[in-house]
């Protein structure tokens, strides 16, 4: 069982500049898997201590294990941590604390201070005589505290569409897909070509316009990209190589 994540954005900081020096001289495929074990840290609160645990998401993961293990050492809860990740998940959590309590302050503070919000009954309103309007206190209505979410995806529709994210309408095609993305498609999926397999969605979706409604793009691409890899892939078949005799 994945472990619950411990934070509640929907998005990570990611400093491209500090990630290009610390790959300094790493291939693509280096910098792929880095990139795919640092989101699957984020999202499932750490890595297993167990390499062989890891490894079940990709059996590349295995040759290219002695350059990453380095970057997630065993913390002090048994989890693999990347240190500066930790330190990213770790703001932003404070962060997300700090605007929830300025919030519930404000709303208190409005309350308090605005006699229009407080709505009385229309007899207790005014004396006997009906002569003077008498303000009958009020308890203030304090905000109860945010009851925090293991999921990182919003509860409702809404708030999923106000998530910025990949989108995709019939004019402009995909949009919000960027090179990091297609890094990690490829080293997920390598029997896949992203860039063929991206047109042919966009064909479908036109051709299916019923079903191009979605609220949540990056699943319905992954789940395309498993079914194109347990097809056997799209790859296109390898040219021979010349002879050099």
């Amino acid at each position: 069982m994945k472990s619950k994540p411990s934070n509640t954005a929907p998005w990570i900081a990611f400093y491209g500049e500090d990630f290009y020096r610390s790959t300094n001289g790493w291939t693509l495929l280096e910098r792929g898997a880095y990139m795919f074990l640092l989101w699957e840290s984020w999202v499932c609160d750490g890595l297993n201590p167990d390499p062989q645990r890891i490894f079940r998401s990709d059996p590349d993961l295995e040759g290219l294990w002695p350059l990453l293990d380095p970057k997630f050492p065993i913390a002090a809860d048994g989890r693999r941590r990347n240190p500066r990740l930790e330190e990213i998940r770790s703001t932003m959590i404070n962060m997300s604390n700090k605007k929830s309590t300025a919030g519930r302050s404000g709303a208190s503070n409005r309350w308090q201070n605005d006699a229009s919000a407080i709505r009385l009954p229309l007899a207790e309103r005014w004396q006997n005589d009906g002569s003077v309007p008498v303000p009958v206190p009020v308890p203030i209505p304090v905000s109860e505290p945010q009851q925090t979410t293991d999921s990182l995806e919003p509860r409702t529709k809404r708030a999923r569409r106000q998530v910025v994210g990949i989108t995709w309408d019939a004019d402009s095609g995909w949009q919000n897909v960027t090179d990091s993305h297609k890094i990690t498609w490829r080293v997920a999926y390598p029997n896949c070509s992203v860039d063929t397999s991206l047109a042919r969605m966009h064909v479908w979706l036109i051709a299916n316009p019923s079903k191009a409604h979605k609220t949540n793009w990056l699943r319905f691409i992954a789940n395309w990209f498993a079914r194109t890899r347990e097809d056997g892939g799209n790859l296109p078949p390898s040219r021979p190589t010349e002879s050099n005799f």
